[in-house]
């Protein structure tokens, strides 16, 4: 029992050491509570009691919004949908203050794209803005708005 206890298991070594890969980050938590990110690709020696790790990729993700009903400036309903292209640039925002990062966006961003797009009417007379006339300024708008409702989860919004 004592040569247990005196000379540990080769094999237990293992357990001490984790891999980073390219395009993903790990937070690190100890009973708990977060103690760090680990950001840049490589292998980790890190203590394994207590020890929990939360996996996130930053990798270029999109995202379908299909089919979102809208209530235009008039009151009329549409029907709009759009994609979004974004990545998660923190691992701690993304895996311990979201449950799940992927359904916080798509949320979000129904609920910007909802927000955004009851402004305009779905048409209106040459030279008005509408849905059908301004998608370039809406796009732009949609970003930034979504942009300030998913830094929560440690999102970049690239359009």
């Amino acid at each position: 029992a004592i040569a247990c206890v005196c000379c540990p298991n080769i094999l237990s070594y293992c357990a001490w050491c984790t891999q980073v890969d390219q395009n993903e980050q790990k937070a690190v938590l100890y009973w708990g509570q977060y103690q760090g990110t680990l950001t840049e690709p490589g292998l980790y020696c890190v203590n394994p009691w207590g020890r929990e790790l939360r996996t996130t990729s930053t990798k270029f993700r999109t995202m379908e919004l299909q089919d979102v009903k809208v209530v235009d400036a008039r009151g009329n309903p549409v029907v709009v949908s759009g994609v979004l292209a974004y990545y998660l640039n923190s691992a701690r925002r993304a895996t311990v203050d979201v449950e799940d990062p992927t359904n916080y966006i798509r949320l979000q961003a129904t609920a910007a794209l909802k927000q955004i797009a009851g402004r305009y009417p779905y048409s209106a007379a040459p030279g008005q803005p509408s849905l059908q006339t301004e998608g370039g300024t809406i796009s732009a708008e949609l970003s930034h708005i979504l942009q300030l409702k998913v830094s929560v989860a440690g999102a970049v919004v690239k359009s």
